[in-house]
């Protein structure tokens, strides 16, 4: 009859397998990591690039792009620079509640 071991007992031996790996050859570690870090990013631009095709756009920079990657630009960045302007006159002591609040273009 084989006695099984506890639970942290197992954990540990796990752990320790892990850490000693990483300990011992920390230089594969890292270029292992690098290499799935870097075929992760890479199949990320692939995926977004494909996307863009597919909906008919040349590339991701084109004019026609869904893509917003000046966020400047968007909407909601607007109104939120309005709401807080306003919130800043409205609570500024004195503040001039008939100053026009101006508009980011």
């Amino acid at each position: 009859m084989t006695v099984m071991a506890p639970e942290e007992n197992v954990w540990d031996r796990v752990t320790a397998g892990i850490s000693r790996r990483f300990v011992r050859r920390h230089c594969c570690c890292f270029w292992s990591s690098f290499a799935v870090i870097l075929l992760l990013a890479i199949g990320g631009i692939v995926i977004t690039l494909l996307d863009a095709n597919s909906r008919g756009q040349a590339s991701l920079l084109s004019e026609s792009t869904d893509y917003d990657f000046l966020v400047g630009t968007a909407l909601t960045v607007k109104q939120q620079d309005m709401v807080e302007s306003a919130e800043r006159l409205r609570s500024s002591p004195g503040g001039d509640r008939d100053q026009e609040i101006p508009e980011r273009s």
